[in-house]
């Protein structure tokens, strides 16, 4: 059989065919406007039909990792969001000499960990703090004048 016909026959074994038809139906689903809202509702009703089979198996999971499972989901919520793996996290607490970036302590509250502070508008990182001042920085950021009317506040006050 020549090799032209094979290909007819199996189009999608030819492996530039196979990635330029690939390339082309990913590339249909990006431009769906319905893309998002058809993919949610599938996962949302899987995960229904299969709810005790799924949670069965996290709790399962939850129990053969132990304390490590916690620290796996936390790392993969770090990876996730902010794009940084535990090395690179690493280096920013070590460039930070251990302390958070504006009062210079340890983490407190009731985690103990460390918060990643990054500007919610471009997603740019500009460092660890503990949660206190995670906190202070979240109200700074999203309401006008806030620093100066605590400050205005604790002066009354005082």
């Amino acid at each position: 059989m020549p090799t032209d016909a094979y290909f007819k026959r199996h189009k999608l074994r030819d492996p530039v065919r196979r990635a330029a038809s690939q390339a082309a139906y990913r590339e249909r689903k990006r431009n769906d406007p319905m893309r998002d809202a058809q993919t949610k509702a599938c996962l949302r009703a899987y995960y229904l039909r299969h709810k005790d089979r799924l949670l069965k198996m996290q709790r399962d999971r939850q129990v053969r990792l132990g304390a490590k499972f916690s620290e796996q989901q936390r790392w993969y919520g770090i990876k996730f969001k902010h794009g940084i793996n535990k090395e690179r996290f690493d280096e920013m607490l070590a460039a930070q000499n251990g302390v958070c970036a504006i009062c210079g302590g340890s983490p407190t509250g009731r985690n103990k960990q460390w918060h990643i502070d990054h500007d919610h508008e471009t997603d740019e990182i500009r460092g660890l703090l503990c949660m206190h001042c995670n906190h202070a920085m979240e109200r700074i950021d999203n309401i006008p004048g806030w620093a100066f009317k605590a400050a205005e506040y604790k002066a009354k006050h005082s």
